[in-house]
């Protein structure tokens, strides 16, 4: 629409550059939003099955915090990690970078500024435990379980986030987590805002 809008009469390079710049911004979304449909449809047809290797999970975990330091910074939220000793797992490093990642800045979006967003792990005989909490407003009780589904949003009030996502982030967790064998829940911790426990077995 932009495009045909900006082809009706000549316009100055400045509105050109204007709407070029909105065409831009919204072919990035979609291209966010088929590279992520591509990632479920994988999933779904068992296709990219997992590539299986031991890798240090603590080390993953601080890379990913410190690539969105900076936007937690900028947001005035403290990223505070308790990675304890040097826990390793077993599964495809790639992967659960991307569910670290997504998990993070969900949690970014969610938390006031200066708030803060927590992330633990914690090892046990079988299995390790990532939570990831952020002091935000919270997600409705009745709401934990949708948030997995696929295209469902949270109320966007209830975000900082200018932007809304594609309601696909949270359910690329869930795919990943389970193509694992693990699994993933959403809780209320007593002092409020959103906790999310993944667990991965080793």
């Amino acid at each position: 629409t932009s495009v045909d809008v900006s082809l009706e009469k000549d316009r100055s390079a400045d509105d050109y550059r204007e709407e070029l710049e909105v065409v831009s911004e919204q072919c990035e979304e979609l291209r966010h939003l088929v590279n992520s449909l591509l990632q479920l449809a994988e999933t779904d047809v068992g296709v990219g099955s997992p590539k299986f290797s031991e890798f240090n999970l603590s080390a993953l975990i601080e890379k990913s915090i410190d690539v969105f330091s900076g936007v937690a910074e900028e947001q005035k939220v403290r990223l505070i990690a308790d990675l304890g000793m040097q826990i390793y797992a077993k599964g495809d490093e790639s992967k659960i970078r991307q569910v670290i990642n997504n998990l993070i800045d969900n949690a970014i979006k969610f938390t006031p500024s200066a708030g803060r967003v927590e992330l633990s792990l914690e090892k046990f005989e079988n299995s390790v435990r990532l939570l990831v909490t952020d002091s935000g407003c919270g997600i409705p009780e009745d709401e934990h379980d949708k948030v997995f589904e696929r295209f469902y949003q949270v109320d966007p009030s209830r975000s900082r986030s200018l932007g809304r996502g594609n309601g696909l982030g949270l359910s690329i967790c869930k795919s990943i987590v389970e193509m694992h064998g693990g699994s993933i829940r959403l809780t209320s911790p007593p002092a409020g805002g959103t906790q999310v426990e993944v667990i991965l077995p080793t």
